[in-house]
């Protein structure tokens, strides 16, 4: 038998009045054209499984919902840090950027982190910060960040 009286046959046999096929009788909605066609399968229906998940506790398996919602009894809960309980919004800004500049730790980003010190933090915040930081170093390089901050002059010499 060749192709073209393959298809001829096939196409004679589709058109014929016969009853429908078995394969049709689907009382769902489906993506076929004509829901009822003659022998002819519904080759673009997509074949859905019955939700598993509503089905799992017939036959005593945990629910796949159920798990994602059940915390292990051993894990404690975790919980919020104090800063991001009870610190103030600018304070954690500023906390932020001062993370930022330390990564860059380029001239723009500590530039940067001042015009942020500026807009969130009051005097007083920012008076306290420098204290803590020129404690932190020793006197000479206290003296030195000092004098290039308040003056702009580095071992006499006025630095750009």
């Amino acid at each position: 038998m060749t192709s073209a009286s393959w298809r001829s046959g096939y196409a004679a046999e589709c058109k014929s009045k016969t009853k429908p096929c078995k394969i049709n009788e689907n009382p769902k909605i489906s993506y076929q054209d004509k829901p009822e066609s003659d022998c002819e399968p519904d080759n673009r229906r997509v074949l859905q499984k019955e939700n598993a998940v509503s089905g799992a506790t017939d036959h005593g398996a945990i629910s796949l919902v159920a798990q994602k919602n059940q915390q292990p009894k051993h894990t404690p809960k975790q919980r919020r840090s104090a800063m991001s309980k009870y610190g103030k919004a600018d304070h954690k800004r500023a906390a932020k950027t001062l993370g930022y500049a330390l990564t860059l730790g380029d001239v723009t980003a500590w530039h940067g982190f001042t015009i942020v010190l500026l807009a969130r933090l009051t005097e007083r915040e920012r008076a306290a910060l420098a204290f803590a930081a020129f404690n932190s170093l020793d006197h000479n390089n206290a003296y030195k960040t000092a004098s290039v901050a308040l003056f702009g002059t580095l071992n006499g010499e006025v630095v750009g």
